[in-house]
Parts: structure tokens; sequence; C-alpha cells
């Protein structure tokens, strides 16, 4: 699978008419070739990660959560609360409190897709993904 998307990804910068050989060598010189490139492969993998998680652990026990998006937001908001709120806390307390306060504010908004479906009004699914475009725009309104 991984050797079809490298030659699919090859074949489309050949349609460009491009190297692909020298493609894939700027890919993983850029990224993986610094301490920067390295740093931001790491940064931008994180979210993606942990929001992979909100739909792997929920998918193990039969639920459908495609909220993960909301969550994140949300939780991001809620870390961020904590880091202006004690923002003269030494780093050693404040790192773990925005990372329980970005849990706990995604597990509120997942709480509510979790309720509504325990006391059989809806399908969880359904309510995770109307509730991302929510949790994007409550946090764009915070920040405007």
């Amino acid at each position: 699978m991984i050797l079809l998307a490298l030659l699919l990804f090859g074949l489309i910068v050949m349609i460009f008419g491009k190297d692909p050989f020298q493609a894939y060598k700027d890919m993983f010189t850029f990224t993986l070739g610094s301490t920067y490139g390295f740093s931001e492969v790491i940064v931008t993998m994180i979210p993606i990660l942990i929001t992979a998680l909100a739909v792997a652990v929920p998918w193990r026990v039969g639920l459908i959560n495609i909220g993960g998006e909301g969550q994140l937001y949300i939780g991001a908001a809620f870390a961020t609360w904590g880091a202006l709120t004690f923002q003269n806390s030494p780093a050693w307390i404040l790192l773990p409190l925005m990372m329980l306060l970005g849990m706990l504010g995604g597990a509120l908004w997942a709480f509510i897709p979790g309720y509504l479906r325990a006391i059989g009004l809806v399908n969880e699914t359904i309510v995770t993904l109307l509730l991302n475009p929510v949790g994007t725009m409550v946090v764009g309104f915070l920040i405007f």
C-alpha cells in the first residue's frame, strides 16, 4: 500500500514535469535533515495523532466518534485559558495543567453526544459530525 502511494505520487510529479526522485530527496532533506524540519514534523503530527486517538478509542468499543476536530479545538481553548490564567506559574506546573485542561475540554465536548446517545435520543455519529463546526465557531468566537 505504501509502495503504491509512493508510485502514485511519483507519477503525479512526473505529470507536472518534475523529477520524482528530486521531490522525494527534498521531502526527506527538509523534513528529517534538519532540527527545524524535524520539529515541524512533530508539531504537525501531534494534533493529528491526538485526533486519531479520539476516533480509535471509541471505535474499539463499537462507537463512532468523528468529532475529533471539534474536541481538539475545544480542548485547545481550555488549555489556552489555563495558560493565560496561570501564566506566572512555573513550567513544570503549567504544562501538565494545560494538558489536563485540554483533555477536560475535549472530554466535555465529547460528553454531549455521549449523553444524547445514552438517553437514546440520537446516533452519536451524527451529533459528533455536527458538533465539529460548532466547536470551530466557538473557538473562533473566543479568539476574535
